[in-house]
């Protein structure tokens, strides 16, 4: 009886594949921004992970000590998730919120780069990583500029490109699906240099999240017992930064001058004195001073 040594066969392709075409998605995924609807969605699952919920409450405590130090009448957010009540402990008193999202519960639904809302209305503006994810930055941040008031605030929230988020982000654009890593990241000092050429003067600069993005609770809650002094140390290696810069207004200048600036005041003649009174009285008391004076 013979017997056929039938060779074994590994399908190998079974783990090499679905990898290749994964790393094959992801590079096509760089080369085109995310849709506003997916990147929400990929948002808010990320906000409910270990990561996502540590970096947000860093966020929050970071901007209810900056809401709280710069009141007013109106304050506005800018976001690019729909769920995220930025703005509910600050002393303003009217507070609403616009996106870009067509499922988004805020006041109006817009792109950040056409505003609709008339120049120098809102006390504080804040701007919660549109500048990461939105197709036109620069445009984006002269709208929310020109809409904020005289001596009002911006308030620019960004990932990091120098921390733990900016060293994640290249891998995991490739290997991960989640719409979160396909962000801009900004420096620190480009936004600054395009705040400054819109006449802002930037007041406050916080970093927060020092940590790696990991999705362990035991390991995040042991490396956040350094967050407290390296937020002291002031090293710009936090995975996001909040910006508060303040709108300089200089005082108009009429384009009209005065009618009194072109008029010369006439030197007076220092003269006679008597001579300049005599001319100054009337004709009939000149004539009666001249009596009893001697000819000559």
């Amino acid at each position: 009886m013979a017997h056929h040594n039938t060779p074994t066969r590994y399908d190998d392709g079974c783990v090499v594949k679905p990898l290749i075409n994964r790393v094959r998605s992801g590079l096509a995924a760089m080369a085109r921004p995310p849709l506003p609807d997916a990147l929400a969605e990929s948002l808010e699952r990320w906000y409910q992970s270990p990561a996502g919920e540590q970096l947000l409450a860093m966020e929050r405590e970071h901007l209810h000590e900056s809401l709280r130090l710069h009141p007013g009448f109106r304050a506005m957010l800018l976001q690019v998730c729909g769920e995220l009540d930025l703005l509910a402990d600050g002393p303003q008193l009217h507070r609403f919120a616009l996106s870009n999202l067509t499922s988004a519960r805020c006041a109006a639904i817009t792109d950040f780069d056409a505003l609709p809302l008339p120049t120098n209305t809102i006390d504080v503006v804040l701007m919660h990583h549109v500048l990461d994810y939105c197709e036109l930055p620069h445009e984006a941040l002269n709208e929310a500029a020109r809409v904020v008031a005289p001596s009002g605030c911006l308030v620019v929230f960004g990932y990091n490109p120098c921390s733990w988020m900016g060293l994640f982000k290249w891998p995991m654009r490739v290997i991960s699906r989640n719409q979160l890593w396909h962000c801009r990241m900004l420096s620190l000092w480009r936004v600054k240099d395009w705040l400054r050429l819109l006449g802002f003067e930037t007041e406050v600069v916080h970093y927060g999240c020092f940590a790696a993005p990991l999705q362990s609770r035991r390991l995040l809650r042991f490396l956040h017992r350094g967050e407290g002094l390296l937020r002291k140390s002031g090293l710009p290696v936090g995975g996001y930064y909040m910006i508060v810069a303040r709108k300089q207004v200089a005082r108009p200048v009429s384009a009209w001058t005065p009618a009194w600036l072109p008029r010369s005041i006439a030197p007076v003649k220092l003269g006679d004195s008597t001579r300049v009174r005599q001319q100054s009285l009337p004709e009939q008391e000149r004539s009666d001073s001249d009596v009893g004076k001697p000819a000559r």
